[in-house]
Formats: structure tokens, C-alpha cells, sequence
């Protein structure tokens, strides 16, 4: 009769769990605030938006969605990583320290990824705790970084360019 092996337990940190939801708590209000600024710029060109907050496997994510005349164009995603969870599913040794990230990605209508890592070059990207995450992720931080995105989701999904104005 065969003899079964033990499934091997995965390195973890058991208060990763408490501090990645404390670190969403702090963090939240700033990812929505980021989305609703985007969301401004968006709605002055005479798009619908729609913003949603959902838990995914990668994390905590706000979806901000693009809304034209014909239906949905594409989505701003914005997620707050829990690196713990990704690291586990994709080796044993990457999930030996704890981390969480901020990754920002553009979604065309399929809900194909388009222009990945908008936020690689955000001042604040990769926590460890909670101290001072809830002041790095905020619209005036990381105001450069959402100009950004608007500006690849105009050239990425066609959109019209406001007309400049003559004196």
C-alpha cells in the first residue's frame, strides 16, 4: 500500500495576513482618491467612469472603467499587491519576506493587460509595514504618475485630444 508524503507548508509570516489588512485600511482612501482625480480628467472629455473596489487574488483593486458612447473602452487598474500571496503561488522562496505593492495597469475592454507597471516609477512603490504607506500613496504623490496613465490610456485607447482654445 502506497504511503503518502506530507504536502510541504510554504515559509509565511502569520502576521503578514493582519498587517497587509491594516496596510489596505490606511491605504484605501488614497487608492480611491487617485482614481476619482483620474476620473475628473476623464469626465471633462465627456467620458463615463465607473469606478469599483474589489478584493482580487493579487490583492485589494480599484477598477476605474472608461466608458464612451459605444460601451466600455478600457480600465485603469489599481491594485495594492499582497506580494505574500503572489510569492507563494510562484515559488517557496520568494514569499520569505513580506511585501506589498502598488501596480497600476491599463485593462483594454477584453480585460487584456496593455500597458503593465505604470507604476514602476512611482517615489513610494514597495511597503513592508504599514508606517507610512497611507501618506505615499495619495493623488498629490502620486500626481505624476496618474498624468501618466491618463496620457497612455489617451494614446492606447485613441482618445480625443481636447481642442486648443484661440485667443
Amino acid at each position: 500500500m502506497p504511503t503518502s508524503s506530507p504536502t510541504p507548508v510554504l515559509p509565511g509570516e502569520p502576521a503578514w495576513d493582519i498587517t497587509f489588512t491594516r496596510l489596505t485600511r490606511l491605504v484605501l482612501p488614497g487608492l480611491e482618491a487617485c482614481m476619482q482625480r483620474l476620473a475628473g480628467r476623464f469626465q471633462a472629455m465627456g467620458l463615463g467612469c465607473d469606478t469599483r473596489v474589489a478584493q482580487t487574488p493579487r490583492g485589494v483593486s480599484v477598477f476605474l472603467a472608461l466608458l464612451g458612447p459605444r460601451g466600455l473602452i478600457g480600465i485603469v487598474d489599481m491594485t495594492l499587491v499582497d506580494g505574500q500571496a503572489l510569492g507563494q503561488a510562484a515559488s517557496p522562496t520568494a514569499a520569505l519576506v513580506p511585501w506589498a505593492a502598488l501596480d497600476l495597469r491599463l485593462l483594454d475592454a477584453c480585460g487584456d493587460v496593455v500597458a503593465p507597471d505604470l507604476a514602476r516609477h512611482a517615489p513610494a512603490r514597495v511597503f513592508h509595514d504599514a508606517s507610512g504607506a497611507a501618506n505615499a500613496i495619495t493623488p498629490a504623490h502620486l500626481a505624476p504618475m496618474l498624468t501618466a496613465v491618463y496620457l497612455t490610456a489617451l494614446a492606447l485607447f485613441d482618445l480625443p485630444c481636447a481642442e486648443p482654445r484661440l485667443a
